[in-house]
């Protein structure tokens, strides 16, 4: 049977998915309201952005936003962070209250390039 896709491994993964609201731009939205405004760029996430590009890691915003405001998203991009190519929007990720995952950092850590993030220590 052929291959037409074989898993990367993990060190050769160069896709880092950012979330928007509250990350990149002020929190503006509320699932479930009519709201079609993103907030302003927060500055020092946008250089923490850049640095992952700059790393050689791909772009992708992931956000719980319906996917009737992925134009409003690529036109908030284009507006205010051109420098960055953004390879895709994918809307509408699971609502929750927190995000517990093994490859997740918060927005407000000082790096967001893989490697260059602390982890907590255990014990």
């Amino acid at each position: 049977m052929k291959k037409y896709f074989t898993q990367p491994e993990l060190q050769d993964l160069k896709w880092v998915a950012i979330d928007v609201d509250g990350t990149i731009a002020e929190p503006s939205w509320v699932p479930g309201e009519l709201n079609f405004v993103v907030g302003a760029p927060i500055a020092e996430n946008i250089k923490k952005l850049e640095q992952v590009v700059e790393a050689g890691y791909k772009i992708v915003l992931y956000t719980a936003r319906p996917w009737s405001h992925q134009q409003l998203l690529e036109a908030w991009c284009e507006k205010h962070i051109p420098q960055i190519p953004i390879r895709a929007i994918i809307c509408g990720k699971l609502l929750f209250i927190q995000l517990v995952d093994d490859r997740a950092i918060n927005a407000m850590a000082d790096s967001w390039v893989p490697g260059l993030v602390s982890k907590p220590q255990v014990g």
